[in-house]
């Protein structure tokens, strides 16, 4: 539990340009760019593979159905409104529109869940690369520090990229990133 007492002191440490524990000691900080790590190694580009591969494979039956679904859709369309095959072929239209949107809904949901798990997986080797590469190196805290040109396309897009940058400046030798990366890399 961090006290107040405890809060002015590193705040004042902070001032005084030096970061320490509350034993005294020097605290030792490393920087890592999250973002590179969570793209770059194979272990993961392999995770977004499969994970993309699975998808196309599930969208086939949907494009299928959405074709079938034009064709009777164009169908209708030719037909007389008072032709008695017009109405069958317009319950047709929508029974298999019901059956589109249930289809489409079910395999969105299986694709965010299934995204979901491969973004968890990703940041739990990560998480765990980064542990013990700043154990390795004695550190006792490493922060995420994203480099790189703001590449937004919009005003709000660069506004969220400078917000979302949460160390501004860190001096190269705190940079771990590519230990990490040779960890995940092996």
């Amino acid at each position: 539990m961090v006290t107040r007492r405890g809060a002015f002191t590193g705040l004042a440490a902070l001032g005084a340009g030096a970061l320490v524990q509350p034993s005294g000691a020097a605290l030792r900080v490393g920087v890592v760019d999250l973002f590179r790590v969570l793209k770059e190694p194979k272990a993961i580009q392999t995770i977004d593979e499969q994970l993309k591969a699975w998808i196309d494979k599930e969208q086939a039956p949907l494009r299928k159905m959405q074709d079938e679904l034009k064709e009777l859709e164009a169908r209708v369309d030719l037909l007389d409104a008072k032709d008695p095959q017009a109405a069958i072929a317009k319950r047709e239209l929508e029974h298999k529109s019901v059956e589109f949107k249930y289809a489409f809904n079910a395999a969105d949901a299986e694709r965010l869940a299934r995204l979901k798990a491969a973004r968890l997986l990703g940041f739990e080797m990560a998480q765990k690369a980064i542990g013990d590469v700043a154990k390795s190196l004695g550190l006792h805290l490493v922060l995420q520090a994203r480099g790189g040109e703001l590449a937004g396309e919009s005003e709000a897009a660069v506004s969220t990229e400078i917000f979302l940058r949460t160390v501004l400046y860190a001096d190269a030798t705190l940079d771990i990133t590519s230990d990490v990366l040779s960890v995940l890399n092996r």
